[in-house]
C-alpha cells in the first residue's frame, strides 16, 4: 500500500512530449516548470522562499548570483559586449579611507565564537551604493548586504590614485637633501626659517571649535551624530569634510590629533552670526556673492 498521497515505483515522467520517454531509474523527469511555494513558475525550477543545502562541493571554479532585476539565479559576468553606460569611478581613495573594516560575530553567534570579518552594509549605502543590495526577511524588515566581489573595482582605482600621489612626493623627496642642507639638516613646512628638525607652521582652528562628526555606538550599532569641539573628538571619529575629487561634502575618519601649540589666532564672524577662530592662513570655502558690499 502507498505510504503517501502519491507513491511511485520506479520511474515516472510527466508531460506531453514525455510520454514515450523512459524515466531514469526511480528518478523524474518533467517537461515543463516546476513550482514551489508559488502556482505560477516562469523558470524551470523556482521557488518562493529559501533554499538549503547541507552538502556543498568544494570543487567549483565559478561563483553563482541572484540577478536584483528578476530574482534568478546565474553566471555574473564581466564582458564589455554585455555592458553600457560606462563611467570611470573617481574619488576612489577617498571613499577607501572614509569605511572601517571589522572584526565582528553574528547576533546568533556565542561570545568567544571565532570571528568574521568585513565592512557593514549602511557605510556604504551612501558612499557607494553601487557595491550594497537590500532584502526583505519574512517578517518584512529590510536589511541591507554588500557586494564584496565588485569592491575590487573600488581598490583598483584607490590603490592608483594613491600611487599617483605617491609619484609626486616622491618627485619632491628626491631633490629635497640639496635644499635642506643650508638649513642644517631643518625640514620647514609653511616656513623658510625652520628653528627644529621638523618645523609646521600649519594651519589649525582653535581647540573650542566645534565640528560636525559621527560617532559608532556601542556594539557597532549605528552612528551617533554630534557637534564636538576639536580637542574632544577621538581617533576613529569621522568629520564631515569637502573632498575636492568627489566635490561634495563626505565623512572621514580621524587618525590622530595634533597639538600645533599657541598660534596668533583671528576671528572671522559670518553674516548669520557664526563665528571662527582660526590662524591665519587656514583656507575656507566661501560663495563669492558679486553684489554683496558692506
Amino acid at each position: 500500500a502507498p505510504g503517501s498521497k502519491l507513491s511511485v515505483s520506479g520511474g515516472a515522467t510527466i508531460g506531453a512530449s514525455y510520454d514515450t520517454t523512459a524515466a531514469p531509474s526511480n528518478g523524474l523527469i518533467i517537461e515543463g516548470n516546476i513550482g514551489i511555494g508559488t502556482t505560477n513558475p516562469l523558470q524551470k525550477l523556482e521557488v518562493a522562499g529559501r533554499i538549503r543545502m547541507t552538502t556543498w562541493t568544494a570543487d567549483g571554479d565559478t561563483a553563482v548570483y541572484r540577478d536584483d532585476a528578476t530574482g534568478d539565479i546565474g553566471l555574473q559576468t564581466s564582458d564589455i559586449r554585455l555592458k553600457k553606460n560606462l563611467t570611470p569611478i573617481t574619488g576612489a581613495l577617498d571613499t577607501v579611507l572614509g569605511l572601517q573594516g571589522y572584526l565582528y560575530n553574528t547576533l546568533d553567534e556565542p561570545d568567544g565564537h571565532k570571528k568574521r570579518l568585513g565592512l557593514v552594509a549602511q557605510d556604504l549605502v551612501s558612499a557607494l551604493p553601487e557595491a550594497t543590495f537590500n532584502f526583505t526577511n519574512e517578517q518584512g524588515e529590510e536589511y541591507y548586504g554588500i557586494h564584496y566581489e565588485k569592491l575590487t573595482a573600488l581598490l583598483t582605482e584607490a590603490v592608483k590614485e594613491q600611487q599617483t600621489r605617491i609619484n609626486a612626493m616622491e618627485s619632491v623627496v628626491t631633490p629635497l637633501g640639496a635644499v635642506l642642507s643650508p638649513y642644517g639638516g631643518y625640514l620647514g613646512v609653511g616656513t623658510t626659517s625652520p628653528a627644529f628638525p621638523l618645523h609646521v607652521a600649519g594651519q589649525c582652528m582653535t581647540g573650542d571649535t566645534l565640528l560636525p562628526i559621527r560617532r559608532r555606538k556601542k556594539k557597532g550599532k549605528g552612528w551617533n551624530y554630534l557637534l564636538r569641539r576639536i580637542d574632544k573628538i577621538k581617533a576613529g571619529d569621522e568629520v564631515l569634510s569637502l573632498s575636492m575629487a568627489r566635490k561634495k561634502v563626505v565623512y572621514r575618519r580621524v587618525k590622530a590629533l595634533m597639538n600645533m601649540g599657541v598660534k596668533e589666532v583671528y576671528e572671522l564672524r559670518t553674516v548669520s552670526g557664526r563665528v571662527v577662530r582660526t590662524t591665519a592662513n587656514h583656507p575656507y570655502l566661501v560663495k563669492n556673492y558679486s553684489n554683496y558690499s558692506n
